[in-house]
């Protein structure tokens, strides 16, 4: 519960970025100087850069460590073998 809140405020910060980055993108497409396109195309992957790691961030946080089991099973090359008993 604890990584809950922040991997929330993560989610929530990159939805912001990607509003951001689309503002960005739709700025550019009406913008008749190509340097300012430009700018505004490289800002704009910029927040979307920021919000893919802050959702990775926040999805690695809000996962417990998975649990392994104590004995993990063996198999042998008798199991494994193809060649019938004989």
């Amino acid at each position: 519960m604890t990584g809950e809140r922040p991997a929330k405020l993560a989610i929530l910060e990159s939805e912001k970025l990607i509003e951001r980055a689309m503002n960005c993108h739709r700025l550019a497409v009406g913008v008749d100087d190509p340097q300012f396109t430009l700018k505004l195309s490289a800002l704009a992957a910029e927040y979307e850069a920021r919000a893919m790691a802050l959702k990775g961030a926040a999805h690695t946080a809000s996962k417990p460590a998975p649990a392994w089991p104590a004995a993990v099973p063996v198999c042998t090359s008798e199991q494994t073998s193809s060649e019938p008993n004989a």
